[in-house]
C-alpha cells in the first residue's frame, strides 16, 4: 500500500488484525519467534556492535549520523530495561509481528489484506498495536483520527498498554536503526539511499521520534530519564 493513509479504510483493518489476534495459539507448532525481540540480542549489544563497526575509516556523512543517532538509541535502550523490569503480566496471542502499510494490500473493493507472515509471533497483541498506535510512517504520520477508527474496528473492549506500547516501541526502533546502519555500511558509497533511509528512520517522522514522544508522554518519564543519568 502505498496510497497514503487517507486512503485506507481503518476500522476494516482493525478488524483484520483483531481476527488474527483472536486466532487460537497452535498448541502443536512451535513459532518461529515467540517474543518481541527479532534479533535475538539485547539493545545495548546491537548498539555496542555498531560502535565497534562505526570506527574511524567510515564515511564523515555516516559517522556523523551515528554519532548523533547514539545518545538517542541509547536513551531506548535504557528505556527498555526500566519498563521491563516493571511490566505487568499480559495475554499472549497469534499476532502478525509487522503489520505496517508496506504489509497491507487492497482489493479492488478497498478492502485491507494483511501479507508477509513472516514475522509472526505468540506475544501481547500491543507487538502489533504498537505500529498503529505510533504511526509508523515517515512521510505521512498517522492522526489521532485515523488510530480511533482503527480502535473502533479493532474493539474497544481490549485497553492498550502504553508502557508496553513504549517498550516494545523502543525494541524495535533500535533494531531498525542498527539494520540501517549496518546495511549503510556494505552499500555503495556514492548511492544516496541509505542516507535517506538513516534520516528517515532517525528524522521528525521516523520511529525513533515517535518512541522518544512515547516516552515523553508516559506518567514516570523523569523517572526513567534519571535511571538513565545514574547509570
Amino acid at each position: 500500500l502505498d496510497h497514503g493513509p487517507d486512503q485506507v479504510d481503518w476500522s476494516a483493518l482493525g478488524r483484520v488484525l483483531r481476527r488474527v489476534h483472536d486466532h487460537p495459539v497452535p498448541v502443536d507448532v512451535r513459532p518461529r519467534r515467540r517474543g518481541i525481540r527479532r534479533s535475538g540480542r539485547s539493545l545495548r549489544a546491537l548498539l555496542a556492535q555498531l560502535d565497534d563497526a562505526y570506527g574511524p575509516d567510515v564515511s564523515a556523512a555516516l559517522r556523523e549520523r551515528w554519532d548523533a543517532a547514539h545518545p538517542r538509541l541509547r536513551r531506548l535502550a535504557d528505556a527498555e530495561r526500566a519498563l521491563k523490569r516493571s511490566r505487568r503480566p499480559a495475554d499472549r496471542v497469534s499476532t502478525h509481528g509487522d503489520p505496517h502499510l508496506g504489509n497491507v494490500l487492497l482489493d479492488d473493493d478497498g478492502r485491507p489484506w494483511l501479507i508477509d507472515f513472516d514475522e509472526a509471533a505468540v506475544a501481547p497483541r500491543e507487538l502489533d498495536l504498537m505500529l498503529i498506535e505510533l504511526g509508523v510512517l515517515f512521510d505521512a504520520p498517522l492522526t489521532e483520527a485515523h488510530r480511533a477508527t482503527f480502535r473502533e474496528g479493532y474493539g474497544l473492549d481490549v485497553p492498550v498498554d502504553r508502557e508496553r506500547i513504549a517498550r516494545f516501541g523502543c525494541v524495535r526502533a533500535v533494531e531498525d536503526a542498527v539494520s540501517v546502519f549496518l546495511s549503510a555500511l556494505d552499500a555503495d558509497p556514492t548511492d544516496p539511499a541509505p542516507l535517506r533511509m538513516l534520516d528517515g528512520i532517525l528524522g521528525p517522522h521516523g520511529l525513533v521520534s515517535l518512541v522518544e514522544s512515547e516516552l515523553d508522554g508516559l506518567p514516570h518519564s523523569r523517572e526513567l530519564a534519571e535511571t538513565k543519568e545514574k547509570r
